[in-house]
């Protein structure tokens, strides 16, 4: 099942619905009621869950044709039953029958991408109705309008614009995939981020440790190396061996090794003196 399919299973069993059919059957007969040559009005419907929820609650008397991609239901009704929902301005109207207008012309003409295995967030409502067309952009305000393939359609592929259509129709189960999804996402991003970050300081550490101890056998192969103090000469070679090691833990090996006991600032002299050195 697809997450497109997933959201109109959810939508297709919200309360609203009942509570509001009127509202909700205007919004999905705006978009893709058509009047047959036997007189009959026919819509047509894609999943099992619409199927149910119109053959239990049109109430008109009604046949249901299957194929193997939808469910096309034909009834007979008065004009004036269906302009009435045809002309309907749900702009109008409050907010419960907003959003179940919104349901109707999504679960009519709307499709989603896979937001849960896609980075391509696309969210849309196709009709031929332009009367729907100008109640979606004012009920849904980040709504953007234009046309594809001689139909108009209206659409957003933000993430956040989205999130805040599946608030509206109520779809929070679809609402929370998505947001867990994309937190899994952003976690999984930032870890792959933070170890990238590692990696280069590590190379340039690694860069910085190796032109340290190629400076350092130079220095110590050199004629000056042994005009130098005996703590600096020693401090070279600790350096060589542990290029890791702390200023702190250089002065506990000089008291350890050598019997010497040295400061930290003196360390830092030592240190201060090896780069002045290196620079030269």
């Amino acid at each position: 099942m697809s997450f497109s399919v997933q959201i109109k299973h959810e939508l297709a069993t919200n309360p609203l619905i009942k509570t509001e059919w009127s509202s909700f059957l205007a919004g999905y007969f705006q978009n893709g009621l058509k009047l047959l040559a036997t007189g009959q009005w026919s819509f047509k419907t894609s999943t099992a869950t619409l199927k149910a929820l119109f053959s239990n609650a049109l109430q008109f008397s009604f046949q249901i044709h299957e194929t193997s991609t939808h469910c096309e239901f034909s009834f007979r009704a008065s004009q004036t039953e269906v302009d009435q929902l045809l002309a309907f301005d749900a702009t109008q109207s409050d907010l419960p029958l907003q959003k179940a207008y919104v349901i109707g012309a999504f679960l009519s003409g709307g499709s989603v991408s896979d937001l849960l295995h896609s980075s391509n967030f696309h969210l849309q409502i196709s009709t031929n109705n332009e009367l729907q067309i100008k109640q979606l952009m004012k009920l849904f305000h980040p709504f953007k309008q234009t046309t594809k393939r001689h139909q108009l359609l209206v659409y957003v592929k933000s993430y956040q614009a989205i999130c805040d259509f599946f608030k509206l129709v109520e779809a929070f189960d679809g609402y929370l995939a998505f947001e867990e999804n994309q937190l899994q996402k952003n976690f999984a991003l930032e870890q792959v981020r933070k170890s990238n970050l590692e990696i280069a300081n590590l190379m340039r550490t690694l860069k910085t440790s190796t032109s340290t101890a190629e400076q350092l056998k130079i220095l110590i192969n050199s004629a000056d190396f042994k005009k130098q103090s005996l703590n600096f000469q020693r401090f070279c070679l600790v350096k060589l061996d542990h290029p890791d090691w702390s200023l702190e833990q250089i002065a506990q090996f000089f008291e350890r090794k050598y019997k010497v006991q040295i400061t930290r600032s003196g360390i830092q002299h030592l240190n201060a003196k090896l780069k002045k050195l290196n620079q030269n």
